[in-house]
Parts: C-alpha cells; sequence; structure tokens
C-alpha cells in the first residue's frame, strides 16, 4: 500500500514537472524565428519612429523580446489615455517584420503591447507583459527606460 502511494505521488510528481517544463517560455518553439529587434522613443499612436537608440540582432535578445510578444495577455483595459513610451520593430528571418507600441503603466510596473491601429472604427487592441517579460524588457533597454 505504501509502496503505490509512492509510485502515485512520484508519477504525479513527474507529470507535474514534465508540465512546468512545457509551459516554461525558455522551452516554446517561436511561431516565427526573430532576425533583428530595435527599439526607438516613440511619437504615440499615429506611427512609428524609426530613430532607433538601441538595436540588435543577438539570438537571446531577439528571442526574449518574441517570447514576450508571444506570451502577451490581451486585456481589455484601455490603455488609449497613455501616450506609448517606445515604438518596437521586428525583423524576422523570413524578411517579415512587426510593428508594436509599448506602453508602460503605474511607474513602470505594468507594461502593453499595441499594435498600431490606421482604421479608427476598430478599437486598438492591448496585450498585457508578464512582470518577468517587462523586466527583461526594461533592463535592455536601460537607462532609456
Amino acid at each position: 500500500m505504501l509502496r503505490q502511494f509512492v509510485l502515485s505521488l512520484s508519477s504525479g510528481l513527474l507529470a507535474c514537472g514534465l508540465t512546468a517544463c512545457k509551459s516554461n517560455n525558455e522551452t516554446v518553439k517561436l511561431k516565427k524565428e526573430p532576425k533583428a529587434i530595435s527599439i526607438s522613443q516613440s511619437k504615440g499612436y499615429s506611427g512609428f519612429y524609426d530613430d532607433y537608440f538601441y538595436s540588435s540582432q543577438d539570438q537571446k535578445v531577439t528571442e526574449t523580446i518574441e517570447r514576450a510578444i508571444e506570451s502577451a495577455a490581451p486585456t481589455n483595459k484601455d490603455v488609449m489615455i497613455l501616450r506609448p513610451m517606445y515604438d518596437l520593430y521586428i525583423e524576422y528571418k523570413d524578411s517579415s517584420h512587426k510593428e508594436m507600441h509599448l506602453t508602460l503603466t503605474d511607474r513602470g510596473e505594468e507594461g502593453y503591447l499595441s499594435t498600431n491601429n490606421s482604421n479608427k472604427e476598430t478599437p486598438t487592441k492591448f496585450y498585457k507583459l508578464s512582470k518577468q517579460d517587462l523586466k527583461n524588457i526594461t533592463d535592455m533597454i536601460g537607462d532609456q527606460a
């Protein structure tokens, strides 16, 4: 009886451990392979500013940013009242690209990503970054954050 309990407990812990590894951002395969990331101060929701103060082609940096984007959670919180602080330009190995705004709120405690919405009839969608992803990005930005 004790042996069955120990075996059940062991297999349960193993299953939990495997699940945790699977959900860890470091082990999730990215949908697209990023090639380069560039960041500039934002001029607002009307467009993207291409005077970049930070650029990197380092794989660890580009994958960290892409993981943050892919794992950001859609939110109904209206962040439009705040001006985006940064514009992110992500270039992919397949020659496509993505542009996103980064808005920091609550003294940098929360971060939201959004795309530029040129269609005024469709509301801009916001995606909340996890605290760890926000920390990773602001650490990269450094003194500019």
